[in-house]
């Protein structure tokens, strides 16, 4: 099955005005549908129009604070000149959560459920009460790059080191539809890593400990000049669980190599994990009381290695920006589940390049964004229960999209957007 939808957004902006206060918001979208067959096609049209009212009394200079920037808009803007609602956890609160992963501080946020349906430590996330398949109805980035998968497994966010996290953007409803495409009705979680800054020298070394033999440790190094910097960050989680055939180790790596150019930044990120999971399967009520930790399945197990390599860039120029990313990403899973197994293997290769053109209209300021997205995904996967089995799945995504965003009034802003896509899917 393939399904797309794209709906547009905005979201009022209000000052801290006390009560009471005014917010207005509409929303209008259009929504297909298409199913794949083998060697089959579809072509879906996403496409949104919403405008957005805030009121604004007067301005209160008591408390000044830096202006966040964000890349909802697959460019930086900041958050008070954007018309969607986006929620921002920069590191500070990261480090306050007490979180030991990136599926635990997701966890207590607001509106973001988690479920854990196979032990996997790559939880289920699911915005706005999905349910069953809210993972396929949230989006999740990281870098502006799509990790969430297609073939309905868990997005592998537990590969990303809490310490390469520079801050996280969150978009609660279908926001994200229109610039990122299908999978974000439920809401868009963008995860912005850390790179070097200029002559930057910094290195940090964290640990901890607990009960049924945990331990978790982190390491992360900057080195930088004027042109050239690298940022290097590992971290690695063990533990034994509570259940006896249930140890699970996790590592994680994460290198961001960056070129200061004139014009702007030039990135090449590289991330490696590996996770290795004893499962130690179901109890009967009779196993509960005699031994509740005990193992049905001694000798099954599931590991899961991932690699990521992401070239990007953003280009000012005096017309405007210039942006882009070209990556590669590979997951590849082995579930041994006596006396067979699964073995899965997961390609996903893309490009977006994208122009942001900002300018006056009516004397207001303008700012429109077009862009593509390319992408192909390659999908293996062999089984063995008694006979042996192969499926093999390959996908085209080709997608453009256009948004405009008006600022009608010094509290008023209208966007526009649109997307058209196509998906073409073959299975054997």
């Amino acid at each position: 099955m393939g399904r797309a939808s794209g709906v547009g957004d905005a979201f009022t902006r209000l000052s801290p005005l006390g009560t009471p206060f005014l917010k207005l918001a509409h929303a209008a979208g259009l929504r297909f549908k298409g199913v794949a067959m083998k060697k089959g096609r579809i072509c879906v049209l996403l496409a949104g129009l919403l405008a957005g009212v805030s009121a604004r009394a007067q301005k209160v200079p008591d408390i000044v604070a830096d202006e966040v920037v964000v890349t909802a808009t697959r460019f930086e803007e900041k958050v008070s000149e954007l018309p969607v609602n986006v929620q921002v956890i920069d590191a500070a609160q990261i480090r306050a959560s007490g979180a030991r992963s990136l599926p635990e501080l997701l966890s207590q946020q607001v509106g973001i459920y988690t479920r854990d349906n196979s032990g996997n430590p790559n939880r289920q996330i699911d915005m706005r009460g999905f349910g069953t398949f809210g993972d396929q109805n949230s989006l999740v980035l990281v870098d502006g790059q799509r990790i969430s998968e297609n073939e309905q497994t868990p997005a592998n966010i537990t590969a990303i080191p809490l310490s390469s996290i520079d801050h996280i953007e969150i978009i609660r409803g279908s926001g994200g539809a229109v610039l990122y495409g299908n999978g974000a009705t439920g809401g868009t979680i963008n995860i912005v890593t850390k790179g070097p800054t200029s002559n930057e020298r910094e290195a940090s070394v964290k640990g901890a400990v607990g009960n049924y033999g945990t331990s978790a440790y982190a390491v992360g190094a900057a080195l930088a000049g004027e042109r050239v910097g690298i940022k290097l960050d590992a971290d690695r989680f063990d533990t034994d669980n509570y259940r006896v055939n249930n140890e699970l180790t996790q590592n994680n790596g994460h290198a961001d190599m960056r070129y200061f150019a004139d014009r702007g930044p030039v990135s090449l990120n590289y991330s490696h994990s590996e996770q290795h999971l004893r499962l130690p399967g179901s109890r009967t009520e009779a196993q509960l009381i005699t031994d509740r930790r005990g193992t049905a399945t001694p000798n099954d197990y599931g590991s899961l290695n991932a690699d990521q390599v992401v070239l990007s860039t953003t280009q000012t120029y005096e017309f405007g920006q210039l942006g882009g990313e070209l990556g590669y990403r590979e997951r590849r899973l082995l579930s041994v589940l006596q006396p067979g197994f699964i073995d899965t293997t997961g390609r996903v290769t893309n490009a977006s390049p994208r122009l942001k053109l900002p300018f006056e209209l009516f004397g207001r300021r303008n700012a429109l964004v077009a862009g593509v997205d390319w992408d192909q995904w390659n999908y293996h996967t062999s089984a063995f229960f008694g006979f042996s089995s192969d499926a093999i799945s390959t996908q085209e995504n080709r997608a453009f999209y256009l948004k405009d965003t008006l600022e009608l009034s010094e509290s008023t802003i209208l966007s526009l957007g649109s997307r058209e896509q196509h998906s073409e899917t073959t299975l054997e």
